[in-house]
């Protein structure tokens, strides 16, 4: 009764629970359509089938899967590099792979969850925001380059970035790695701790060099050129990236500003604002990838996240823009008015 009492006194936990209402129903309603239709471990396929090809002599990057508008026959985007690292799972059983990498994305995804301050008994509700879920129902390796980046910059990560060069190394790599446009943690890193930028740089670049021999250099003129395909606004699956709302050179020029910016980060909201220069920089962008706004979710007032994570939560193009806009915004008001963040997140 007593807690009853408190909120019917107190306005604000009326309107947490109406947003936090609104929040429910979307992402539920959203994530059974994700889970009904999404292509389950598309992103796990889609390499298998590029490995298969390639050990059969095939072309792992034909320009025909541009075609597709689904499923497993979508392009092949990863470096050259990946084709031998995915090739020796082409002998397992799909279902195996499939079942690893499902189970293997919620754990990682529940991890980094709770790194950023999340109670266990909350995260499974966090699992359930759409952009969650498409990154879990799809495997898609976004969620590990998520949690690489909580890993390295968010709470609790000094001992790893200030003390111990080799695990901050291969964070940093992993979230450049297979995403090669999102250099955004590296150039942070370059300008902080220029030694393990440089070592994540030189292990990349030794992947390349072991590999190369295997794939040969035409590998590479064909991934350079599918990825100038996938980040042209015109083709129907490149998601909603800041290109399909302004022109694309303004946002070439967003992609590049970035990273720029990324190397003036600091402090303690540092993985908030890493996480939405990844989005703005991000030459497709689908909604697995708007779980980058997290941690920035996360330092606000809980109506303001409650509201920002169910316009989030509708998938629409536009809606997701303007939470980004507003979460931006409202961090950057938050050094006028503390009043903007939760306790304790100042």
């Amino acid at each position: 009764m007593a807690t009853i009492r408190t909120a019917i006194r107190d306005p604000y936990r009326w309107l947490e629970a109406v947003l936090g209402g609104f929040l429910v129903v979307i992402a539920v309603q959203n994530t059974i359509e994700l889970i009904r239709f999404h292509s389950l471990a598309v992103d796990i396929q889609i390499p298998l089938r590029a490995a298969e090809r390639w050990l059969a002599g095939g072309d792992p990057y034909p320009l025909s899967a541009f075609d597709a508008s689904y499923g497993p026959d979508l392009p092949f985007l990863y470096a050259p590099y990946v084709l031998p690292l995915v090739a020796p799972l082409t002998v397992l059983p799909v279902e195996v792979v499939v079942g690893a990498a499902l189970l293997g994305a919620v754990c990682v995804a529940a991890w980094a969850i709770h790194r950023l301050g999340v109670a266990w008994r909350f995260v499974p509700l966090v699992l359930l925001w759409p952009p969650f879920v498409e990154g879990i129902v799809g495997t898609n390796v976004e969620v590990l380059g998520f949690a690489a980046l909580v890993a390295l910059v968010g709470p609790g990560a000094a001992s790893v970035v200030d003390r111990r060069a080799a695990p901050a190394a291969l964070l940093t790599a992993a979230t450049f790695v297979f995403k090669a446009a999102q250099l955004q943690v590296l150039a942070f890193m370059a300008f902080r701790r220029p030694r393990v930028a440089i070592a994540a740089v030189i292990g990349v670049g030794g992947l390349v060099l072991v590999t190369l021999p295997a794939v040969g250099l035409d590998q590479w003129w064909a991934w350079l050129a599918s990825g100038v395909r996938a980040g042209d606004p015109s083709w129907p699956v490149i998601g909603a990236p800041l290109s399909t709302l302004v022109p694309r050179p303004v946002a070439l020029i967003a992609t590049a500003a970035s990273i720029l910016v990324a190397t003036r980060v600091g402090g303690p909201h540092a993985v908030a604002w890493l996480g939405l220069l990844i989005i703005v920089g991000a030459p497709t962008l689908h909604l697995f990838g708007f779980i980058y706004l997290l941690p920035a979710l996360l330092l606000l007032r809980r109506d303001l996240a409650l509201a920002l994570a169910a316009l989030t939560a509708t998938a629409i193009s536009q809606a997701l823009w303007v939470a980004v806009a507003a979460t931006a915004l409202l961090l950057l008001a938050s050094r006028r008015w503390s009043w903007v963040l939760r306790r304790g997140a100042g």
